[in-house]
């Protein structure tokens, strides 16, 4: 390690394998250079198999490590996977890694992760993990053991290598707790000159030539009529392919170059058109050139290349494909040869972007300052805040809410946003609760920020939530969610409001499949977020870098509410932490009203908690219990 490296402010980690071909380090290597070429003060380490010679840009201030290779593929862990395994654990131990981002295969090629990952949340790292999908075919990235399906759900954010409004991914290869984010395509841009030589040239690629002898052997047949007129066939081998094999497929025949390797630069330059069996990446980049191209996808364990030839065929001129498995092959081949010798090179007018790994590092940059601010609490403490729900639901919750707060021990609140007038009830107080209130997403009770038509599946036919969790619709639509719970934000920022947290009316953002939306929130607005009774949500967002208080109480509700009532259960919580760590009591004091008596039962009860809230001993029987009284602003500040 570089002592550049050392010295950086945010350290990023990337794994990919370098076994089946050159695309997965071509694209993490494209991400890496925009991460210490645009970036200064960062730093990437990339973890691979051994290099081989590449002909694309690794930018000086990259490291590399080279993982052990193993001799013998195996579905087991054996030793040298374990040696994978340690030296990227090794370097996690001396190094303050924020982010991991992980090319297509979760647990990496040989399951050399999954030790990785158990060590990240066992030593407590924090490290985000963050998977790369360049497409979505390939199905054996889906765990199907239940541990490792567990497992998964250390990474909380997936990158699709995609441009939404072209391509997206037909098929959806993730769990539901992931956060989804479209960085747009990643390949490189070829600087393309017209040729020189009149001599016609068809060249062929397939890629790293782990495979193609046997597509080179079918091309030789449907070139042989162009070659005996005077078309040169040059084939490019490829760093992994056997020249001995191509030489004896020859036979000797006319007008064939064979070539070990060559960039993408070299080959457009020398072509009238190319025939190409090749991954994301070279796919991608060819047709940023001008030369008409015929895509052979293969035919492996998945269909990603298939689906991509056929799209690519579909929406970008002087492009074919054919399968080459079709049992027309050679018939259609000669006769797209013949077309496509004949077709001047014409500049292409792209129906995507090609600007995913700038977007991706600069999502990645985000993500990591977002980790290196990560609050810890002092582990010496018991640190306790009263939050009360529902500001602004009525003229007297809101008022019950702030006297609680300015004359009792409620530490701060979380305003409704989707309720009427709460904007005029929460404006006349707002200034009594500077950094002390918070958000209250809602999805239940009260009518949406948007317009019905772009929530249906969170209202009703009259337009509204529902009043109750339970009515929830069972397909209800996270991106709608997300939508919704952006322009609840906006609401309050434009009513003047910072909020200094995030949480929901009736618990709703701890719905499973909503998860990864509030935590992409979260992220984004660098918010806590409140967590739950059993600890383990609060540990799910910590390995995300959000903060949340350690453990959440929700049991102070009903009919026997009292002030010793309340110490038992503040006491029963703090053993659960064994004595120290941080505590959020959530509560809802108010005074009843017309508007409250309408929309809950729940109504003389908030008299009396704000009574509770008020006395004047309680300050004192928190003292001394040991326990600290702070707002989740001052928390995290």
């Amino acid at each position: 390690m570089n002592t550049e490296t050392q010295k950086a402010n945010v350290h990023i980690a990337l794994y990919c394998h370098f076994l089946f071909g050159l695309g997965h380090i071509s694209r993490t290597a494209a991400i890496a250079n925009a991460i210490v070429g645009h970036y200064p003060g960062s730093a990437c380490t990339i973890f691979t198999d051994q290099m081989r010679d590449v002909d694309f840009f690794i930018h000086p201030d990259v490291d590399i490590i080279e993982l052990p290779r193993v001799s013998t593929p195996t579905t087991e862990i054996n030793e040298e996977i374990t040696q994978r395994s340690d030296k990227i654990i090794s370097f996690l131990e001396k190094t303050s890694v924020s982010v991991f981002l992980t090319d297509h295969l979760p647990f990496g090629v040989y399951g050399e992760l999954i030790k990785v990952l158990r060590q990240n949340i066992i030593r407590n790292w924090g490290i985000q993990f963050v998977l790369g999908l360049p497409y979505p075919q390939t199905e054996e990235i889906i765990p199907k053991d239940p541990y490792l399906k567990k497992l998964y759900q250390a990474y909380a954010n997936v990158f699709l290598y995609t441009d939404k409004d072209w391509y997206d991914f037909p098929l959806d290869p993730t769990a539901d707790h992931l956060i989804k984010y479209h960085t747009g395509l990643i390949t490189r841009r070829i600087d393309y000159s017209p040729r020189l030589t009149k001599q016609q040239c068809i060249v062929g690629t397939t890629g790293s030539g782990v495979v193609g002898l046997d597509l080179f052997k079918k091309v030789l047949a449907a070139t042989e009529e162009v070659r005996n007129h005077g078309v040169i066939l040059k084939w490019i081998i490829g760093p992994m392919g056997d020249p001995l094999q191509y030489a004896k497929a020859c036979g000797g025949e006319m007008n064939i170059v064979l070539v070990e390797s060559s960039t993408i630069d070299e080959m457009v330059q020398e072509g009238t058109m190319m025939i190409s069996q090749v991954g994301y990446n070279t796919a991608f980049a060819l047709v940023q050139t001008p030369l008409p191209i015929v895509f052979v996808p293969y035919v492996g364990i998945d269909s990603e290349q298939g689906v991509r030839a056929e799209q690519l065929a579909a929406s970008v001129e002087n492009v074919w494909s054919i399968p080459e498995d079709d049992p027309e092959f050679g018939p259609k081949l000669k006769d797209i040869v013949r077309k496509g010798l004949k077709t001047p090179p014409a500049k292409r007018v792209l129906p995507f972007k090609v600007d995913g790994a700038g977007n991706a590092a600069s999502r990645l940059l985000s993500m990591a300052k977002t980790k290196k601010r990560f609050f810890r609490l002092s582990s010496s403490k018991k640190i306790l805040t009263i939050h009360a729900d529902d500001l602004g639901m009525t003229h007297g919750v809101t008022q019950g809410i702030t006297e609680a707060i300015s004359s009792g021990v409620v530490t701060d609140t979380s305003v409704m946003a989707c309720v009427p007038f709460a904007k005029e009830r929460v404006l006349v107080v707002k200034n009594k609760l500077i950094d002390r209130i918070g958000l209250h997403l809602q999805l239940t009770e009260g009518t949406p920020c948007l317009e019905p038509h772009q929530v249906p599946s969170l209202v009703y036919k009259d337009g509204k939530f529902p009043s109750k969790m339970k009515y929830l619709s069972k397909n209800i639509n996270p991106l709608e969610v997300k939508k919704e719970w952006e322009s609840q934000i906006q609401r309050v920022l434009d009513w003047g409001i910072n909020p200094t947290y995030l949480d929901s009316h009736h618990n709703a953002h701890l719905i499973p499949i909503l998860l990864p939306v509030v935590v992409g929130l979260a992220q984004e607005y660098q918010l806590p977020i409140r967590s739950d009774e059993t600890r383990l949500i609060h540990h799910y967002f910590k390995s995300l870098g959000v903060r949340s208080i350690e453990l959440t109480v929700t049991q102070w509700y009903g009919d026997n509410l009292s002030k010793e009532y309340l110490l038992e259960l503040i006491d029963s919580a703090f053993n659960k932490l064994r004595g120290r760590g941080s505590l959020e009591l959530v509560c809802h004091p108010g005074y009843s009203d017309p508007t409250l008596e309408r929309l809950s039962k729940h109504n003389i009860q908030r008299e009396r908690e704000l009574k509770i809230f008020t006395d004047d001993e309680l300050p004192q029987l928190l003292k001394t219990r040991g326990i600290s009284l702070l707002s989740t602003h001052q928390i995290f500040q």
